[in-house]
């Protein structure tokens, strides 16, 4: 389970961005082709056409997104737990203003005031936050999120899969090999945290006193298991819960999976996705086998691995 001190050692190494992060893109032709074919549609669609008055960003590496993040606003506040991320970004954008590099705990939005963020954003970074990171977030966007705000998440998702979660089992090599062999579970799950998932950040909203709009699951360089999810998060009475259809239909309603713990009449639609992957590939479930780290070949390209 990567901590917030195990992603601060490992975001912390000078190897990890010898091209600033934008090789995790390299699928897509670039980080700049990743974003305008597959995050900012997703984005606009949970959030408006609009410009920002004010856009948070969680996770920030060394810019990767906070650059066209730059282009929705001229207040940009990036945070990232990684000291050595902070100090590169406010090198790479301090002839841009507006944009503001922050450290934080890896569980809090320091210096962001109450009520008054637009658009939180967070991709291919919190995938390895664990629980207690993830409660903490989110227990932030109750309090920063403005009356009409949204918070587009990137989170893991693998501890809905009860096999591909367990460490034990990776660790037993014979045993881990034959049920990859069998199609049982994964070869890797890239660092995904195994506390998290839909259903946990879900739940974590609604004790907040928010909504969750609709769920997103995604494979990320996996055959079967969607070890991803993507969270749209906002107050019940702002004007962006209103689900934007992409075209693709929910694999359900939110209602049976919502009982008991979300204010009647306030349900989440739920998608499954092919994931980002390059468009000249094919998509779905039936998608090749995982990926080599690094590789770029198949599904899930533009994850960073740890």
């Amino acid at each position: 389970m990567p901590s917030v001190d195990d992603n601060r050692e490992v975001w912390g190494r000078a190897d990890r961005w010898a091209h600033r992060g934008d090789e995790w893109s390299s699928g897509w032709g670039g980080p700049a082709s990743q974003w305008s074919s597959w995050i900012a549609p997703r984005v606009r669609a949970a959030a408006g056409d609009e410009t920002f008055a004010r856009i948070v960003e969680i996770g920030c590496g060394h810019g990767r997104w906070t650059e066209h993040l730059a282009r929705w606003s001229a207040d940009v506040i990036a945070v990232d737990v990684t000291p050595s991320c902070v100090e590169a970004c406010t090198a790479r954008f301090a002839a841009v203003g507006g944009v503001r590099a922050v450290a934080c705990d890896g569980r809090s939005l320091p210096t962001v005031d109450d009520s008054s963020v637009e658009l939180v954003f967070s991709f291919d970074s919190l995938v390895h936050a664990d629980a207690d990171a993830i409660a903490g977030y989110v227990a932030e966007l109750a309090r920063v999120l403005a009356d009409d705000g949204v918070a587009w998440i990137h989170h893991s998702n693998l501890r809905a899969s009860r096999w591909d979660r367990s460490a034990a089992l990776r660790r037993v090599g014979p045993l881990h090999r034959a049920l990859v062999r069998a199609g049982r579970v994964e070869p890797q799950v890239h660092w995904r945290d195994p506390s998290v998932d839909a259903e946990l950040v879900a739940s974590l909203a609604v004790r907040h006193g928010l909504v969750c709009v609709e769920q997103e699951l995604l494979p990320w360089a996996t055959r079967r298991t969607m070890i991803d999810a993507v969270s749209t998060l906002a107050r019940p009475g702002s004007a962006r819960r209103r689900l934007r259809s992409l075209g693709e239909p929910p694999v359900r309603a939110g209602a049976d999976r919502c009982a008991g713990i979300r204010p009647a009449g306030l349900t989440r639609a739920f998608r499954r996705s092919p994931g980002p992957r390059r468009p000249a590939r094919r998509t779905g479930r039936a998608a090749s086998a995982a990926t080599p780290r690094g590789s770029g070949a198949s599904g899930g390209v533009g994850t960073r691995w740890p």
